[in-house]
């Protein structure tokens, strides 16, 4: 009977670390994840904004001006931030979720299997 408990003993412990072995490996994804996202997000800011500034140089330029093209430029991006916040509760919001939903969730990756 002792060889029995022993024995569910040293099993339930070997779950427990199984468990745990899961639980850092769930963590380390995300935040891999969560740094690869972020890497992104800074250099496609960078992009736009240094394409922003290319775009109204050469508007500025065309423009024999100094400052229309910025403004140009700006009236555009305030153009599209109006029709992002018009759209907003039926686009912006539920793409973004299921984006990050599919992204950090639920990928073929995290299923954890019981073997």
């Amino acid at each position: 009977m002792e060889k029995v408990v022993e024995l569910v003993r040293k099993y339930m412990d070997v779950q427990l670390q199984l468990l745990s072995i899961r639980v850092e490996e769930e963590i380390q994804a995300i935040v891999s994840r969560l740094i690869t996202l972020f890497l992104l997000v800074v250099l496609a800011g960078s992009l736009g904004l240094f394409l922003s500034i290319t775009v109204a140089l050469l508007i500025n330029y065309f423009l024999n001006s100094t400052y229309w093209g910025f403004g140009i430029v700006t009236i555009f991006y305030a153009l599209l931030l109006l029709g992002f916040i018009s759209k907003r509760g039926r686009y912006l919001v539920s793409s973004q979720i299921r984006l990050l939903n599919r992204y950090f969730i639920y990928t073929e990756k995290n299923e954890w299997k019981d073997e």
